[in-house]
């Protein structure tokens, strides 16, 4: 999302401070200039980040790296996933005739 005054920032927004503190990291590690800031309302904090738009694929790329560190997996029973996988492989390499 471009920033809506100045389109030469773009926002990358998060809603829980555990995945806006870990962006922040990424940031700073990779010499990113950014601003920050928090809109409070009753039911949730956004947490806000502009980053000028030449560091823009390198923040996308540390947003990717939030999102990874941070989601659930797809199928999350271990054991159902390891079947569905080995299904996949079966059929991958032992094609019907």
């Amino acid at each position: 999302v471009f920033h809506r005054s100045y389109d030469l920032i773009v926002i990358f927004k998060f809603f829980e401070k555990q995945r806006a503190t870990y962006f922040e990291e990424l940031l700073k590690e990779q010499n990113i200039w950014y601003e920050s800031s928090v809109e409070e309302t009753e039911e949730k904090s956004i947490y806000l980040f502009g980053v000028r738009i030449g560091d823009q694929k390198k923040a996308l790329h540390a947003n990717y790296l939030v999102s990874g560190k941070y989601r659930k997996p797809t199928i999350a029973n271990v054991f159902v996933r390891w079947i569905i996988f080995t299904v996949a492989i079966t059929f991958a390499f032992h094609p019907s005739k």
